[in-house]
């Protein structure tokens, strides 16, 4: 039972952070002309933002607003709040005025929405625990003979490794693009 725990955990492990990895696929870019969405875009992108913290990056420079209206006109409505980031620029700290509301369409380079990590993050730990457990159990253990749960431990540390994973993408939310000017 030894090779194949062997061979097949990493190999289930190697999957399974491929497949997390893979989260920066970018969204079709507009290709309507002028950078402006059409309808069916601006309700695809209604759809992604309403009730999400929203990312947007506007002259290379990223703001947050929270469940943001979409209108033709652009993103946001005068009364929404938003929120620019610091600008480290050497050792001093740059805080970037934010736009104002709404913000055209011809300015918004990147939508991007938060995303919970919880789930990606438990499966991860669900399997790299079990495993990191299995590689060091064969590369210390140095008995002759298979021991007759040696596959239980394994399988008792699946869940502590997906209760730490969850822990760990509560914290760690992941951003979604939704929508980036051509």
């Amino acid at each position: 039972m030894r090779p194949i725990m062997m061979l097949c955990l990493p190999l289930l492990l190697a999957a399974s952070l491929a497949h997390a990895v893979d989260d920066t696929t970018e969204p079709p870019a507009d290709t309507s002309g002028a950078g402006t969405p059409d309808a069916a875009q601006r309700a695809s992108i209604e759809r992604a933002v309403t009730g999400r913290y929203v990312r947007v990056t506007v002259n290379g420079h990223g703001f947050s607003l929270r469940n943001p209206p979409v209108a033709e006109v652009g993103l946001g409505a005068e009364d929404a709040e938003i929120e620019g980031y610091a600008v480290w620029v050497g050792d001093e700290e740059m805080r970037i005025a934010p736009p104002s509301l709404p913000l055209a369409w011809r300015i918004i380079e990147r939508i991007e929405v938060q995303r919970s990590g919880t789930a990606r993050a438990a499966w991860v730990g669900a399997l790299i625990v079990p495993t990191v457990y299995v590689i060091i159990r064969q590369a210390t253990h140095h008995s002759s003979h298979e021991d007759d749960n040696d596959f239980l431990v394994p399988l008792g540390l699946i869940p502590v490794g997906a209760g730490l994973g969850a822990l760990w993408g509560a914290h760690h939310p992941r951003w979604e693009s939704v929508w980036r000017r051509p």
